[in-house]
């Protein structure tokens, strides 16, 4: 009895070291038999999914992550979740397949006060965007975040300290004009041309309900926006947005009517030049990851640009035993 509750003592210690800091159990995922490594489906090349469901880094949990920022100059992976953390990853790319991910730290998000950001509203972090992350020079990028439920977007170090908020169009200020007060500023972006970009996550609320709308935050654009019709299935929601090289965004969307039944995301393309005035702009649907013809897709939230056409995605498990944190990396094939 001695020898067996010594035993149990020393394996509880282990899994609480273990716990408390990282357990190195990712592993791949298949997203569909057919769609393996160097799987092509209709627009998009699979570079590989990995699955980091019940993982933690530095005590914190990692999952409900809803934004992906790339810096280039460090080689960095950021991620922001709906609890308001700030995480940081390394990557493994073999021979243009990603094969490993590994997390290096958590730190909560801060508010003007230096300190973490307590009501559940006001940490809402969805969409995450950087700046000066590939210019040569380490340490002086600058993160962008968009939230929900209190409706802001903010800049951040790369340590998660707050340093400003930015200027909203009148548009984007009313909260009665969102469908739901859970449906605003889901996803940014930093365009070459146009500065930032934010995506609302539904219709707003006088807007036809499949019309999704791209805002310019920049006040010399004067309010410019770019309309487009999202897909065809039961709210359907921007759950991501990135620039390709080429200025065109790529979009996520997620139609999820029931969390148990059918989910459906889509990777699609508006090529900006292409759209007119007061007309929804054209969109190339990339793919369609649909579950009911057998894809085991999850509820991917963020993208993020990793090099060329190459987007890393990641789902938001919503903290839920059933749902994984799946980050896949695809290449667009034009």
């Amino acid at each position: 009895m001695q020898y067996s509750l010594a035993v149990g003592i020393a394996l509880l210690s282990l899994s609480l070291i273990a716990i408390n800091h990282f357990v190195a159990d990712i592993s791949p995922f298949s997203l569909s038999p057919d769609f393996t490594r160097g799987a092509e489906y209709m627009r998009i090349k699979h570079l590989g999914t990995l699955n980091l469901k019940s993982q933690k880094i530095d005590g914190i949990a990692i999952g409900k992550l809803s934004g992906l920022a790339w810096e280039a100059d460090s080689a960095t992976l950021y991620a922001i979740s709906d609890d308001g953390f700030l995480f940081r990853f390394k990557v493994k790319v073999d021979n243009g397949f990603l094969t490993q991910i590994k997390p290096i730290s958590a730190v909560p998000l801060l508010n003007e006060e230096n300190k973490p950001l307590a009501d559940s509203t006001r940490k809402d972090a969805e969409g995450l965007a950087i700046i000066k992350a590939n210019n040569g020079l380490p340490d002086d990028s600058t993160l962008l975040i968009s939230f929900e439920h209190d409706t802001r977007v903010a800049a951040y170090t790369v340590d998660g300290k707050w340093l400003y908020d930015l200027a909203l169009p009148s548009k984007l200020q009313r909260k009665e004009d969102y469908h739901q007060r859970n449906s605003s500023l889901e996803s940014i972006l930093v365009h070459p041309q146009y500065g930032v970009i934010v995506a609302t996550e539904l219709f707003m609320e006088k807007e036809a309900k499949q019309r999704r709308i791209l805002y310019a935050l920049n006040p010399e654009l004067k309010g410019m926006r770019w309309q487009f019709m999202s897909l065809p299935n039961q709210d359907s929601a921007v759950t991501g947005i990135d620039v390709a090289p080429d200025g065109s965004i790529i979009l996520l969307e997620r139609s999820w009517p029931n969390p148990l039944g059918r989910l459906v995301i889509g990777v699609r393309r508006i090529k900006l030049a292409e759209c007119q005035p007061y007309s929804p702009c054209p969109v190339e649907d990339l793919a369609i990851f649909d579950s009911d013809k057998g894809w085991m897709v999850d509820n991917y939230e963020g993208l993020s640009q990793y090099q060329g056409n190459q987007f890393f995605m990641v789902s938001d498990d919503n903290s839920g035993i059933l749902q994984n944190t799946l980050l896949t990396l695809i290449e667009i094939k034009d």
